[in-house]
């Protein structure tokens, strides 16, 4: 029997053709792949139809419709109470005019509707209040838990020892926000994280084993490009640092500039590359050391990685899978991670396929070490390209989500022996492409 087509809506908030972040990025590549297969149709629920209109123009042609829906907004006062209250988070923000959905919505029937990030959700939330369009199942596009990602910045400011009262915000609302993801994530029928690790927070924080069934864990595929940078042609006196300098990210790399980088500096003729958001405003630490390079947005990543000696990973969060981490490995860069960043990748060995540190001299001493031998940056590259090419990749991922999403569309429509063969043909697939 052949494959039934699903009809699919995705909610998000940018249209992610090319996609420019972290966030895009999963949305993209898992729906390059289902679009081939099913009908996906994408709702932008956002301020600035100028960049969807803009983007618009870039949509794969696999794809179905491309929708943009201006939200209203809640008060700040009424979104902290509804947090405070266990009604809903204060990101669940939109509001929507019942006419506005009528003239968009009206003859919405979707099979599947993907909601990333969560507080898209309020669009279907107002939708069946209204009686507006039918649709049958949800899925949660997740990659880490809320919980997970305000609490993180608790573990930031301690391993830091930086105070940010943002930070010590964000951390106490996670509390709240634990209360009402135990909440929410019953609303899907699917939801989807990174990792196993955030699989098994997700079922901790419910405290329902049962919950699994739901789960689909997926990580980001590997940049395979990444294979084929060939590191150490050149000789190079760069350490790279991919960061924010601007935006929720920019205090990040205070702690490495601050209380680590002088040590190297002194006792190395290191260079520090700083890829990402540039700053909005002038650094005084970064302006006046002359051997930090702000680089801002590289056109060529792979380039980029082919022109360092190392990279760095200060950071301290263990939540989701760290990107960065992965870049570094499928580019067979050597590097030095936190030792918290560095345990969300399975069977990771420091000392083998990266280094890790925790304390600030504890990072400069690995840094410096690296830095200085070749011996061992020659055994960490090959170490570590080694392990990223075993993990999955873009097409291994976002099949294993489709099929899940065939199996339940399957399931609740009686064609389980299909199901079953569809698992068996596309692992076939994957396996021969």
């Amino acid at each position: 029997m052949g494959r039934e087509t699903m009809r699919v809506l995705v909610l998000t908030k940018t249209l992610p053709f090319p996609p420019r972040n972290g966030l895009e990025l999963p949305v993209a590549k898992i729906f390059e792949e289902i679009a081939v297969h099913h009908e996906v149709d994408i709702l932008v629920i956002s301020n600035d139809q100028a960049d969807f209109e803009l983007r618009k123009e870039l949509l794969p042609g696999h794809f179905g419709r491309a929708y943009f829906l201006r939200p209203g907004k809640m008060g700040r006062v009424r979104r902290l109470k509804n947090e405070v209250m266990g009604i809903k988070p204060a990101f669940f923000s939109h509001q929507f005019e019942a006419k506005d959905l009528r003239a968009l919505a009206e003859h919405f029937d979707y099979d599947f509707v993907w909601v990333s990030p969560p507080g898209n959700y309020t669009f279907i939330e107002a939708c069946r209040k209204h009686g507006i369009g039918r649709f049958k199942r949800l899925v949660l596009g997740l990659n880490d838990l809320i919980t997970s990602i305000y609490s993180k910045h608790i573990s930031e400011i301690i391993h830091r020892r930086i105070f940010d009262w943002r930070f010590l915000s964000f951390g106490l609302r996670s509390m709240f926000i634990a209360r009402l993801e135990r909440k929410y994530l019953y609303d899907f029928d699917l939801v989807h994280l990174q990792t196993e690790k955030e699989e098994a927070k997700a079922l901790e924080l419910l405290k329902d084993r049962t919950f699994a069934d739901r789960i689909i864990s997926a990580p980001n595929g590997i940049k395979e490009f990444l294979f084929d940078c060939q590191y150490g042609k050149t000789e190079s006196k760069a350490i790279l640092y991919m960061t924010h300098l601007d935006g929720d990210r920019s205090g990040e790399a205070k702690w490495f500039i601050k209380k680590v980088w002088p040590q190297v500096r002194q006792r190395t003729d290191a260079e520090l590359w700083l890829v990402g958001t540039p700053p909005a405003r002038p650094i005084p630490l970064i302006d006046d050391d002359d051997r930090i390079k702000v680089l801002g947005f590289v056109p060529d990543l792979m380039k980029t990685y082919e022109a360092v000696r190392i990279c760095i990973v200060p950071i301290f969060h263990n939540c989701g899978l760290i990107n960065r981490i992965q870049d570094t490995l499928a580019a067979g860069v050597p590097a030095v991670a936190t030792a918290i960043s560095a345990d969300t990748f399975p069977n990771l060995r420091p000392g083998y396929h990266l280094l890790t540190a925790a304390q600030p001299q504890e990072f400069a001493d690995q840094t410096i070490k690296l830095y200085n031998d070749p011996g061992l940056r020659s055994q960490l590259s090959k170490a570590g390209r080694q392990y990223a090419k075993a993990l999955p990749n873009w097409l291994e991922t976002a099949t294993k989500i489709r099929i899940r999403m065939e199996q339940l569309h399957g399931s609740m429509n009686g064609h389980h022996a299909s199901s079953a063969k569809w698992v068996v043909d596309d692992v076939e697939s994957i396996k021969l492409g």
